[in-house]
Protein backbone atom coordinates (compact mmCIF):
# COMPACT_ATOMS: atom_id res chain seq x y z
CA UNK A 1 0.00 0.00 0.00
CA UNK A 2 1.45 3.37 -0.84
CA UNK A 3 0.80 5.97 1.77
CA UNK A 4 1.71 9.61 1.58
CA UNK A 5 2.50 11.12 5.07
CA UNK A 6 2.76 14.83 6.13
CA UNK A 7 5.71 16.40 7.73
CA UNK A 8 3.85 18.79 9.77
CA UNK A 9 7.27 19.23 11.61
CA UNK A 10 9.61 19.97 8.70
CA UNK A 11 7.99 20.58 5.83
CA UNK A 12 6.91 23.95 4.40
CA UNK A 13 3.95 26.29 5.78
CA UNK A 14 2.54 27.28 2.42
CA UNK A 15 1.62 24.65 0.55
CA UNK A 16 0.11 23.15 4.40
CA UNK A 17 -1.74 25.92 4.17
CA UNK A 18 -3.28 25.46 0.73
CA UNK A 19 -3.62 21.60 1.29
CA UNK A 20 -5.81 22.11 4.70
CA UNK A 21 -7.91 25.46 3.94
CA UNK A 22 -9.07 24.74 0.65
CA UNK A 23 -11.10 21.21 1.81
CA UNK A 24 -12.32 23.90 4.65
CA UNK A 25 -13.33 26.94 2.24
CA UNK A 26 -14.98 24.58 0.39
CA UNK A 27 -16.78 23.09 3.34
CA UNK A 28 -17.79 26.73 4.61
CA UNK A 29 -19.19 27.48 1.08
CA UNK A 30 -21.58 24.68 0.64
CA UNK A 31 -22.69 25.20 4.13
CA UNK A 32 -23.09 28.88 3.27
CA UNK A 33 -25.18 27.48 0.20
CA UNK A 34 -26.98 25.09 2.17
CA UNK A 35 -28.07 28.12 4.64
CA UNK A 36 -29.14 30.44 1.40
CA UNK A 37 -31.48 28.20 -0.16
CA UNK A 38 -32.56 26.37 3.35
CA UNK A 39 -33.84 30.18 3.68
CA UNK A 40 -36.31 30.39 1.14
Amino acid sequence: MNTKSVDYLGGKLFPMILRFSIPAAVSLLITAVYNIVDRY
